[in-house]
């Protein structure tokens, strides 16, 4: 399946860039896009790998641990000061999310399927490579969009038939309805990449991530307009939490444009500290520019 959604990412790229092609197809910066296409591969791998591992629900709750990675991570490798309803909402998102998936963890569970502790590690590792792509995309935002795709989608491909090599397992849709099934993967992960991509063009990246706790609300109306699954209360009130928080997130730059005094200086110091750290480590010197450092010059 990965091999598939790969190849369907990559002829979805290739395709646009046949009839209109960009001034740059291979990109300006290569080995970062490179880079963009292994994080994704290896989240889409341990994706399912935790799948596997532990039930659905606790693999889902630890996947949507990556925006409040994403979060703490932007002010430090993107110098993107996140707003101040970062810190309430996501972690609401959160609590919506236990709510819907309601994790065996939490909520018990009716069979004998437990959650060992190599699928907890897994689905950790998991969110940390999807916010370092989101990361990714966020850092390429100058690229064209196909051209992101184009080098995601052949990284993965190759990356996918290494796996079927070493593994030795490789096998087709037996029936015409998993064809069918197949191919709207591929569409899917197609639309979903370049969903990312441009949105991630468009704004900065703690909200946009935070975004993806939406896929929690359309899986539910998904279950019921398609397999006819009523959700519990509590799958309803998660939603409707969900949906409120996004909202407001959604809002967040008109409800507050000044970021909290506090949070400048947070940042700017723990910037300031891990740019000391890299000097040290790479010895070379790269120019970082301050975090906001007008604004706590007038204050």
């Amino acid at each position: 399946m990965i091999l598939f959604r790969s190849f369907a990412i990559l002829l979805g790229a290739l395709l646009p860039m046949v009839c209109d092609k960009p001034a740059n197809p291979w990109g300006t910066r290569s080995r970062m896009l490179v880079v963009r296409g292994l994080y994704s591969f290896t989240s889409i791998s341990l994706l399912y790998t935790s799948v596997q591992l532990m039930p659905l629900s606790d693999a889902v709750v630890l996947q949507f641990l990556s925006p409040l990675m994403v979060a703490v991570a932007a002010p430090l490798l993107l110098k993107e000061l996140p707003s101040r309803w970062i810190w309430v909402c996501v972690p609401m998102c959160l609590v919506g999310v236990l709510l819907t998936a309601q994790p065996s963890v939490l909520f018990g569970s009716h069979g004998a399927v437990s959650v060992s502790q190599g699928g907890v590690a897994v689905g950790i590792m998991q969110a940390a490579f999807a916010a370092s792509h989101k990361i990714c995309i966020r850092y390429l935002k100058g690229e064209d969009s196909n051209v992101q795709l184009m080098y995601l989608g052949g990284v993965s491909v190759i990356g996918s038939v290494v796996v079927c090599i070493i593994m030795q397992k490789w096998s087709l849709p037996s029936t015409s309805s998993d064809w069918v099934l197949l191919i709207l993967t591929g569409f899917s992960a197609y639309g979903s990449q370049m969903s990312q991509t441009i949105a991630l063009k468009m704004t900065h990246a703690p909200l946009a991530t935070a975004m993806s706790y939406l896929s929690v609300v359309w899986g539910i109306m998904s279950g019921y307009l398609v397999f006819g699954e009523i959700p519990n209360v509590l799958s309803f009130v998660g939603a409707l939490l969900v949906c409120s928080c996004t909202l407001v997130l959604g809002t967040a730059e008109h409800l507050s444009a000044e970021q909290p005094h506090w949070l400048r200086q947070v940042c700017t110091l723990a910037q300031k500290h891990s740019t000391s750290i890299w000097h040290k480590c790479t010895k070379k010197r790269v120019l970082y520019e301050p975090i906001a450092t007008e604004d706590l010059a007038n204050e």
